[in-house]
């Protein structure tokens, strides 16, 4: 009776040790899938961080070709408007050396004018002096 006493005890003893043994593998089995879960969402997140920083990176790229382009605009314009005001600053000259020179060929055809006129009258007034001398 002993014996088998001793038997039981070491048989419950070996199915006690053997129950704690599934268990810590179930719970092991359940770290192990959590963690492949947690590595999966890991390189998950990695992979969409990797994917952001490109997109990122071609945003950057493709401002930065953006505000280059932008200087090149700004500098051609600025440029054309420098050219333009030079070109309407020297119409403008051109344009009062004209007007300067037609005012003095206007006054100097008005004076010539003037003493054509003067002439005119004076011939006129010595014909008619002549002509009532004649009647």
């Amino acid at each position: 009776y002993l014996v088998n006493s001793q038997l039981e005890q070491s048989v419950s003893a070996a199915r006690a040790q053997v129950s704690r043994a599934e268990q810590e593998l179930k719970q092991t089995e359940m770290k192990a899938r959590l963690a492949d879960t947690q590595l999966n969402t890991a390189k998950a997140a990695e992979t969409r961080m990797a994917q952001e920083t490109a997109s990122l990176r071609s945003e950057l790229a493709r401002q930065g070709a953006l505000l280059d382009s932008l200087q090149r605009i700004e500098a051609g314009l600025s440029a054309k408007n420098d050219e333009e005001k030079e070109t309407l600053i020297q119409q403008k000259e051109d344009s009062e050396r004209t007007l300067l020179a037609e005012k003095s060929k206007h006054v100097l055809e008005m004076d010539n004018l003037q003493s054509r006129i003067h002439e005119l009258e004076l011939t006129m007034k010595t014909m008619e002096a002549t002509k009532d001398k004649v009647m």
